[in-house]
Order: structure tokens, then sequence, then C-alpha cells
């Protein structure tokens, strides 16, 4: 993303450099437009393929399961995602953006646990918190993941999420489920 001009992104589009400064007059303007339509759609995604599950433990290990890299492209997805917090460190329009779009993820993690504590299927006090637990750690395993330092495995990382989602819901036996295709965080 830092590497990637304007004109760049006019060429590949096939229209003139002047036509996207019309639309967005800065780069970071680019940048954060670009960020809210692909993590949006994202988003969206992940709420469909968890409310095809009925259970919340089920949509809990759908969510954990889609947000680990799992491949090529899910990898490039994260790192746009690390590139998109660096933007924010210095743009403001990009950090709302990913703030909007992190929290829109978070809020999804946080219905599961309210309806899995109302299903009596999760025992937890404080939802909000717990989500921030859970985010936090699949924000830094899944960069350890992506910028792919030695002995960190996506299954790893999955036994660790879910093992530790039972110890914050209450659960003693994380639930294996079979993978759905892995999707980024977006």
């Amino acid at each position: 993303m830092v590497a990637t001009r304007v004109t760049d992104v006019a060429e590949r589009a096939g229209v003139s450099h002047g036509l996207v400064h019309y639309y967005f007059p800065t780069k970071d303007d680019l940048v954060a437009a670009t960020m809210r339509h692909a993590a949006g759609v994202g988003v969206e995604r992940l709420r469909a393929r968890v409310a095809a599950r009925t259970r919340a433990v089920d949509k809990l290990d759908t969510l954990l399961q889609l947000a680990v890299p799992g491949g090529a492209s899910a990898s490039d997805a994260w790192v746009l995602w690390v590139d998109a917090w660096s933007a924010g460190l210095r743009d403001q329009t990009v950090r709302h953006v990913h703030e909007e779009l992190d929290n829109a993820w978070a809020g999804t993690l946080v219905e599961i646990i309210d309806e899995g504590v109302a299903a009596g299927e999760f025992t937890c006090t404080d939802p909000q918190q717990t989500a921030m637990v859970l985010t936090a750690l699949i924000d830094g395993l899944a960069l350890r993941l992506v910028l792919r330092r030695r002995g960190v495995t996506r299954a790893e990382i999955l036994r660790i999420l879910r093992e530790t989602a039972a110890g914050e819901l209450g659960r003693h036996e994380p639930r294996e489920t079979s993978a759905p295709s892995p999707t980024p965080k977006d």
C-alpha cells in the first residue's frame, strides 16, 4: 500500500489519474475508501457465514476459523490490514475507517457471545471484555502467522483460540468443526 501510487491505481483501473483524484483528493482518501469497501464486504460475508450456524458455539468456531489467515489470498488481505494499522497512525481518516470496521467485526463477536449466554451455552459476565481479549489474541497470533515466523501454524493458532475462548466462556471442551475456507478479518 505504501509503495503504490495513485497513478498505479488509475492505470490498473483503466482511468485517468485526474479522475481518481477527482473522487479521492489524496492517496489516503483512496486507501480509506478502498479499505471501507473491501473490509465492509468481508464483515458482511463473516456475518452471513456466522448466521448460517444455529448454535452460538458453532457460530463462534466459524468466526475463529474465518479470522485466522489460511491461504495466500487470506495472508495478503492480512498484510493489507497491517498496512492499514500503519497508515492509521499518520492519517485520521484511515484510522477512523479502521476503527469502524474493527468495531463492526468485534461487534459480531459480542453478538455471538451474548447469544450464547442467553441460550445457556456460555457463561460470561462481560461479553465486551471477552471479545476484546479474543480479538487481541486473534490479531496478535494472525500477525505472527502472516509475518511467517517459525513455530506457529494455523492449526496451532486455532487450537489456542478455541482453548482461550472455552476458558473465557465457561466451556471446557473447544468445539472442533470442519474448517470453512479461510476469509481474512478484512
